[in-house]
């Protein structure tokens, strides 16, 4: 059983909730991780916000404490970059 949405390619009609569709199958596959990151560790965090969706993060004076979602296949990257998670 396959849902089946109605699209117009004349007016755009549908679009939007295709896209809210796709999102929503896409990020079913992706697993949510909490990390404490160090602040001086740019480069983990510019490549938590360009392979994954940060939907929260808080500072103190040393650590960025996030909650990412991420690809499977990131996390176990991220993992064998930093030794494990957090």
């Amino acid at each position: 059983n396959h849902p089946m949405l109605a699209l117009s390619a004349l007016t755009g009609e549908g679009c939007g909730l295709l896209l809210e569709c796709l999102d929503r199958e896409l990020s079913r596959s992706h697993d949510v991780v909490e990390l404490d990151i160090s602040l001086s560790d740019g480069k983990t965090l510019a490549w938590l916000y360009s392979r994954g969706e940060v939907m929260s993060r808080t500072d103190d004076n040393e650590y960025a404490h996030l909650r990412v979602r991420l690809d499977p296949a990131d996390v176990a990257r991220l993992q064998h970059r930093r030794g494990g998670l957090n």
